[in-house]
């Protein structure tokens, strides 16, 4: 396996810049993120509150494996060090916003917006066949709309905190939509893992990813949490998406994430998503309030 570099604190060649200034939709709750410069070079320093056995061993099988991946992916090649500590990973640094404030924001039209959410879903196809020709057991796991950087100008979406994710034997961590509170809990479909509560709470595969991915729109498009739904409140949600006329192919989509089948990528479908019935869409959190 190739070996990591390390960074000793303090280092000549290592300037720190401060807090890195994180969009207020991301919610940190593991690591404080700092903006450096080393090199000469653009990098992020992420100082985790705890870096356990496990996460070292999903760092080297990043590292040792990061030919596999596309630019879209940012992994370390560094490990930060402190009195012999270690305490952080370096990370290049890569200008941009986070897709959750791509989506929020009105200052984004509608194509962007569904641009950017059809390119999780070319991420996935691209994972996919990584799997099929490399033979290489990835999945993103924690995969949600602030793990996302867009750089409108290069026009490319970034995929970050890869050190959550599943790869080959690793021991993956929590994600924000597969917890023992989730929609997916209470869906045979998706596996408990026996892991301890701060690890997954449900075995990552290509059904959570493309579940995650469902998530993501379903959010989007209905201003809410859809992933703390009920299979009740999920299934009216459901019915109301059908009567204000969404694509049928892509309603089958949404639904296919409750049942046993396997999910379907629905990338291409985004494509029928209007103003008109974003509008509508958005209106369902007032509906369930009246």
């Amino acid at each position: 396996m190739k070996e990591l570099k390390i960074i000793n604190l303090p280092n000549k060649d290592l300037k720190i810049y401060g807090k890195l200034d994180i969009d207020r939709e991301v919610i940190s709750r593991e690591s404080l993120i700092f903006k450096v410069g080393f090199h000469n070079k653009k990098y992020i320093i992420k100082n985790f509150h705890k870096f356990n056995d496990e996460k070292l061993y999903t760092l080297k099988l990043l590292n040792n494996y990061a030919s596999y991946f596309s630019k879209n992916f940012l992994i370390s090649h560094y490990l930060v060090q402190d009195n012999e500590r270690l305490v952080g990973i370096l990370l290049p640094y890569r200008s941009g916003i986070t897709l959750t404030t791509l989506l929020n924001s009105n200052k984004y039209s509608l194509e962007i917006k569904i641009k950017y959410l059809q390119e999780i879903g070319e991420i996935l196809e691209y994972l996919k066949r990584l799997r099929q020709l490399k033979g290489l057991k990835f999945y993103i796991n924690d995969l949600h709309d602030s793990n996302f950087i867009v750089n409108l100008e290069k026009e490319i979406l970034y995929v970050i905190d890869l050190d959550s994710a599943k790869i080959e034997n690793n021991v993956p961590t929590q994600a924000r939509y597969l917890t023992e509170s989730s929609l997916a809990s209470q869906v045979n479909k998706y596996q408990k893992s026996n892991l301890p509560y701060k690890y997954a709470y449900i075995n990552p595969d290509e059904n959570t990813d493309l579940y995650c991915y469902v998530i993501i729109i379903l959010n989007y498009l209905c201003q809410c949490n859809v992933h703390k739904m009920s299979l009740r409140r999920f299934n009216d949600l459901l019915n109301y998406l059908e009567s204000i006329k969404v694509n049928p192919e892509l309603l089958a989509s949404f639904e296919r994430i409750i049942t046993p089948l396997d999910n379907i990528n629905p990338k291409k479908l985004l494509a029928t998503l209007d103003e008109k019935t974003i509008n509508a869409a958005s209106d369902y959190v007032k509906r369930i309030k009246k």
